[in-house]
């Protein structure tokens, strides 16, 4: 019975760890959010730039899967390129290595031992909770409660092993596991492929660990195996998206694995000259110096190598066939880990949607109706996928800032269905009456470029300068209705060209005007 009861005390010391990772990683994607964002902003086709990104990033969520999986999703909405996610990638493995050092605090001071500070953090965090009329604080007070229950999880891990740390059975399942590196990686690699947390399964080895029960032998391969098994994260989300998203997820793959092999053969010689090492027990400090060393030194290694590991992953997932219709915004739903990232991805989604109405607008005074069809199926099919990524957002984790971009985005893809719409409109017109409509047509093509031209200021978020178009559009369009009305009345245009050239230049108006308010909630 006592055996039992310890067996569910680690296991509730384990989910406590885990959903205060959890609650810790929310608190911290909230407050900072916007600064993540602007980081991933920041990437250019600077390869240092986007290692730098990736762990300053994956610091600040406290999730190398998460960081990973929005990767995925970036490269597979065109916000990324391979290139930069090769960056990101390696950068995230060296961020995801703060969680290590945060579990290891037990062993520099009395005072930063789980049971010491848990109920320090607990207490402040709800105090803030209680006291939290902004936003921030209340990211503060989850930030902290993260902080205590995930303390709270380690000081009950480490009070239900420490009874029996000195049976054999551990010493002996350490010791298999050390003689041979093979048993080692498949150990990491399977449970952190089924807990989906790198930090949380190092978590479990470094309590383990400062209960003196882990060997130097299996603590190296078994960490070795934890960075191969957090791919699993990536290889799922990539399921369903398309060439080049798999290919991100094959990139963090190959890195994780080519480092864990390379580095774990080193160490596998090092310990053949140097058998008592390999046996002597390991600290939760030294294991959290070891991981972030090994990320480190596989970064350093792989780096000169980023641009053939791109082309490596090429040829593992090839591309299949003549190029068809690709979904542009195939938005993983599990990029609502981070909402502000989310939202970036989403936005860039809907810029995609505003050019091709754009080029729709411009056009319309030249093309057939058919030939806008398709581009107009093309915006339909984005906005439907672009709206079931923003449903797919919990407004619980969201703030009030994000919960505000993310209505004005669907306000967003309402006007450019709308342009769409009326574009097609226009060429349908013209369509039906061709002859009446060439009495007017400079008029029209006209009139479509300045349209066109209010939206791509929209596109830009340049606010004032889209309502000065769109002012200069009010003019133009009184000017040719002007037009018409008196050749109509002198008798030089015939009623049914009068009807079909106003109804083409009230369309355009209105194009405008949606221009206009589409640039407003592009900018906030």
């Amino acid at each position: 019975m006592e055996f039992v009861k310890s067996i569910l005390a680690f296991a509730g010391g384990l989910g406590m760890f885990i959903y205060g990772m959890h609650l810790l990683a929310e608190g911290l994607q909230q407050a900072a959010g916007s600064r993540a964002r602007k980081l991933m902003a920041f990437l250019t086709g600077n390869r240092f730039a986007a290692v730098l990104t990736g762990a300053a990033v994956t610091a600040l969520i406290q999730s190398s899967s998460a960081a990973t999986v929005m990767v995925v999703g970036f490269v597979n909405a065109s916000v990324m390129t391979l290139q930069q996610a090769v960056g990101v990638i390696m950068g995230a493995n060296i961020g995801t290595t703060m969680t290590g050092w945060i579990v290891s605090m037990g062993e520099w001071s009395a005072f930063l031992k789980p049971a010491t500070i848990a109920p320090a953090f607990l207490f402040a965090g709800v105090v803030c909770l209680m006291a939290a009329k902004k936003e921030k604080l209340k990211h503060t007070a989850h930030i902290l409660i993260g902080f205590g229950i995930l303390f709270m999880g380690l000081d009950a891990m480490s009070g239900s092993i420490a009874p029996y740390t000195d049976e054999p059975i551990f010493a002996q399942a350490f010791k298999v596991l050390g003689s041979n590196p093979v048993y080692g990686l498949l150990t990491g690699a399977v449970v952190t492929a089924i807990i989906q947390s790198s930090s949380a399964s190092m978590g479990i080895l470094q309590t383990l660990a400062m209960a003196g029960v882990v060997n130097w032998g299996a603590a190296a391969f078994i960490a070795l195996g934890q960075n191969i098994g957090t791919c699993a994260t990536a290889l799922l989300s990539c399921l369903g998206t398309d060439r080049n998203a798999k290919r991100a997820a094959v990139i963090h793959l190959l890195f994780n694995v080519i480092g864990s092999v390379v580095i774990g053969a080193v160490i596998w010689i090092f310990f053949l000259f140097n058998p008592a090492l390999a046996m002597a027990n390991v600290t939760g400090t030294q294991l959290a110096v070891f991981h972030t060393a090994f990320n480190v030194v596989c970064t350093i290694m792989l780096f000169p190598f980023a641009g053939w590991l791109v082309t490596l992953s090429g040829r593992l997932v090839p591309e299949k066939g003549a190029a068809g219709h690709k979904s542009l915004a195939q938005l993983d739903p599990r990029m609502a880990q981070a909402p502000a990232l989310a939202l970036e991805a989403i936005e860039s989604q809907i810029n995609v949607m505003s050019k091709i109405a754009q080029e729709a607008v411009k056009d319309s005074a030249v093309s057939t109706g058919e030939d806008l069809e398709a581009r107009r199926d093309s915006v339909m099919q984005l906005r439907d996928e672009i709206a079931g990524a923003l449903q797919a957002l919990d407004p619980a984790v969201m703030s009030q800032e994000q919960l505000l971009r993310s209505e004005q985005d669907l306000m967003s893809l309402t006007d450019i269905a709308r342009i769409m719409e009326l574009s097609l409109q226009v060429a349908g017109i013209r369509d039906k009456n061709p002859s009446d409509c060439l009495c007017c047509q400079e008029g029209l093509e006209k009139l479509a470029r300045s349209a066109a031209r209010t939206l791509k200021l929209a596109r830009h978020e340049r606010v004032e300068e889209a309502r000065e178009q769109e002012d200069a559009v009010d003019v133009l369009e009184k000017e040719l209705r002007q037009r018409v009305l008196q050749q109509l009345d002198g008798g030089t245009m015939k009623a049914a060209c009068a009807v079909a050239c106003l109804d083409c230049i009230r369309r355009y108006e209105r194009i405008s005007d949606h221009a206009e308010m589409l640039a407003r909630n592009l900018a906030g």
